[in-house]
């Protein structure tokens, strides 16, 4: 798969990672230096960043899934965490003692203004979200 080489590509191929996000985990940090391209007013540069980026999303997307099916009857417990840029979580549940499986993960970027956000803000940012329904389903 060749790299995007305009802005239509870009948000053409983000897209079909968006489609895989459930499956890949910190897809909010591998994006980041291509979603970077789509910033108003950023002249089109496709460097070492975004191409680094491009091959590490595919290989993320082309490894061999690591989910278990979701229980309703195991026991589970959600992951959050935040970065200075986006938000990330993991749906786990106990397949034995002290062994937990994903079960699905989610990220995003955050806007402008959450990215304002103090730390802990971000944090309870991201808690909030993911217990919000956005991880199971």
């Amino acid at each position: 798969m060749p790299h995007p080489t305009n802005l239509h590509e870009v948000r053409s191929f983000l897209g079909m990672v968006n489609q895989f996000s459930k499956f890949t985990t910190n897809l909010a940090d591998l994006t980041k230096p291509i979603r970077e391209l789509l910033v108003k007013n950023t002249a089109w540069t496709w460097g070492p960043p975004q191409q680094d980026a491009f091959d590490k999303i595919k290989k993320a997307l082309t490894s061999a899934p690591i989910l278990t099916l979701y229980d309703p009857n195991k026991a589970t417990k959600i992951a959050a965490d935040a970065s200075s840029y986006g938000l990330g979580a993991v749906v786990l549940q106990e397949e034995e003692p002290d062994t937990w499986k994903p079960v699905s993960f989610i990220s995003r970027s955050m806007t402008t203004t959450e990215a304002r956000y103090a730390q802990i803000e971000k944090e309870a940012l991201a808690v909030t979200w993911a217990c919000e329904g956005q991880a199971i389903t």
